[in-house]
């Protein structure tokens, strides 16, 4: 035996160490069995168990007037640990460590693995190469790991167990990923044009955080571009949510010495950017010939050389040709589909079995109608207005006559967005956003047209109106105003042919910017999925900034155990505790909640 070592008398060693309280954490209270309380300000947040080979699964023993006694007190003897947070606590007192993770190994030891790439801001990108106002951040990087034995006291007093490093050179990030636009003040990159953590002008970074454990602690996922989150809110820490771009898998085995403990890594998911295919389909609907008789002048004195003007009837052109050679469009439809596979994040179900959370296809259709009808009078008084010049297909005298025209045209434009997101076997698919509009316009106009080769009728003047109604997640919405950004356009050409502007952008922000938020779905209610601790995410809508009405709204959590509708109107962020052992999910609208 070494010096400081000495045999405790059997009657005298501890049966049980740990920590023997738990349950659901409110607002940093735990409420016992018993109905006594305890403070556990830490108990909040991500959640992980770590079952220990040769523990989990055999039971807590003790006779039955120890078991009265245990639960009498409020005390709850588990064979597996709860860990809670990014810090990942133990007990309130015992911290592994935000960049670390436990490792326990077959033969019972358990092992603290630490990493020097994991919940830093050193990351950052390339300098800027002029004219561009971007740079890139590196597409492989070292990391380093090191390895302690963990939770076994020291008879020497030491502070840490002797440790060990394990480097993996050039693992692959997925990309070489085109940093955000750097500006210099009074000009800042808007959220909605970013993707990664900074302050919007020339300082950002990539942060690499752990997006899940499995229970024994040999894999764990690394995301690339993961911000700290622990919620529901927008802008963690004040700089962003970072849009997540890739994920490695970390996997740990060997067993009884250091010197045994081998780590390897694995690019296992790259984010999918700008994958979408466009369909369309035209209708037109001819609108014929119009013609009528125009009986042409000749002129004796020309109004540029200051005389008046001398008009004599030297010719009738009978049923002349006055119509558009244009067709009128008369329907038409748009398609886009934006493939299934963008991921939120990934974790590991009750089996140890690694899913993600991903989009489902989003299909943005569009589908339009058109109609238009013109009534054109013209009158006999014809005379020359100005020679044609040759650069407008000249010479010639142009002949200009008196008409009076009414145009009518209207539109409608049907707009329906479908989505839906997985959470590893669990669908959701959001209720359809539907955008209807539709445009009456009418001209009304006395002018002149030109006679040179073919008749020519300007474009007439005139006033139009619109409705527009959006049904979405947070209900209807209509407006009467048809110079709206959702209303479809139509122009009148003229004739009565005209084109027809579609409505809606297709949507959703395909290279994954837009700081503030998490994974968007689709526009104008603007609902996408955001990551809230390591098995629980969140499907969330903002139409802030959309000219209907403002709102913000929780539509959906889900977890392993699938989806959960909330609905919650008027909030940006709910709380919510997920226990990975008993699948059981508590959500509340304010108060802080958590596992221990």
């Amino acid at each position: 035996m070494e010096d400081r070592r000495s045999v405790i008398p059997p009657g005298s060693r501890p049966r049980l160490l740990g920590q023997p309280y738990h349950g659901l954490v409110r607002d940093g209270v735990l409420t016992l069995s018993n109905g006594k309380t305890i403070q556990a300000p830490w108990g909040w947040g991500d959640c992980y168990v770590l079952r220990v080979p040769g523990v989990a699964g055999q039971g807590v023993q003790m006779t039955q007037v120890e078991a009265a006694q245990e639960a009498a007190a409020g005390r709850q003897w588990l064979d597996y640990a709860m860990l809670v947070g990014r810090q990942r606590n133990y007990a309130g007192a015992i911290i592994v460590g935000a960049n670390a993770w436990l490792y326990a190994a077959p033969d019972g030891t358990v092992w603290r693995i630490e990493c020097d790439q994991l919940d830093t801001t050193t990351i950052h990108p390339s300098d800027p190469a002029p004219p561009f106002a971007y740079g890139y951040y590196p597409e492989f990087l070292d990391f380093t790991f090191t390895v302690r034995r963990f939770g076994v006291v020291s008879p020497d007093e030491s502070e840490l167990a002797p440790g060990q490093t394990r480097t993996i050179l050039q693992q692959s990030l997925g990309a070489e990923w085109r940093s955000d636009w750097f500006s210099t003040p009074p000009y800042k990159t808007a959220d909605k044009d970013r993707r990664f953590p900074g302050d919007g002008y020339g300082v950002q970074w990539m942060p690499i955080n752990i997006d899940d454990i499995n229970s024994r602690g040999s894999r764990a996922l690394f995301c690339v571009n993961r911000s700290r989150e622990q919620g529901m809110r927008s802008e963690p820490n004040g700089n962003g949510r970072a849009y997540p771009l890739a994920w490695i898998e970390v996997s740990v085995s060997g067993q009884g010495s250091l010197d045994s403990i081998q780590i390897s890594m694995a690019l296992v998911r790259a984010q999918l950017l700008d994958a979408f295919a466009d369909t369309s389909s035209e209708a037109f609907q001819s609108i014929g010939d119009l013609s009528a008789d125009v009986s042409f002048h000749e002129i004796h004195e020309r109004p540029e050389y200051g005389g008046g003007i001398v008009a004599t009837p030297v010719e009738t052109v009978s049923n002349a040709h006055i119509g558009s050679r244009d067709q009128c469009l008369s329907g038409s439809s748009s398609v886009r589909t934006y493939h299934a596979g963008r991921c939120a994040g990934g974790y590991y179900d009750g089996s140890d079995v690694l899913c993600w959370v991903m989009t489902g296809e989003m299909v943005s259709s569009a589908a339009l109608s058109a109609s238009s009808q013109t009534d054109i009078t013209l009158f006999s008084q014809a005379y020359t207005l100005y020679p044609e010049p040759t650069w407008e297909g000249g010479p010639w005298d142009c002949l200009r006559f008196k008409y009076q025209g009414v145009t009518t045209a209207t539109a409608s434009e049907t707009h329906t967005i479908d989505c839906s997101v997985q959470m590893g076997p669990h669908p959701f698919q959001l209720p359809t956003l539907l955008l209807e509009s539709s445009v009456t316009r009418v001209w009304q106009d006395e002018a002149f047209g030109f006679y040179g080769p073919d008749i020519y009728i300007p474009p007439f003047a005139g006033s139009y109106s619109g409705h527009t109604k959006l049904t979405s997640v947070f209900g209807i919405h209509e407006i009467n105003d048809p110079n709206n950004d959702f209303a479809v356009q139509v122009n009148a050409g003229y004739f009565g042919s005209y084109y027809v502007n579609l409505a809606t952008p297709y949507g959703i922000n395909a290279s994954g910017c837009n700081l503030r938020h998490g994974l968007q779905l689709r526009p104008l209610d603007n609902c996408y999925v955001v990551r809230v601790t390591n098995k629980v995410y969140a499907v969330l809508a903002d139409m802030e900034d959309v000219g209907f009405a403002s709102g913000r709204m929780v539509i959906a959590v889900g977890t392993p155990q699938g989806w959960v509708s909330i609905n919650a109107m008027d909030v940006s962020s709910i709380e919510t505790a997920y226990n990975p052992v008993t699948g059981q999910l508590v959500t509340h609208p304010s108060q802080g909640l958590g596992w221990v």
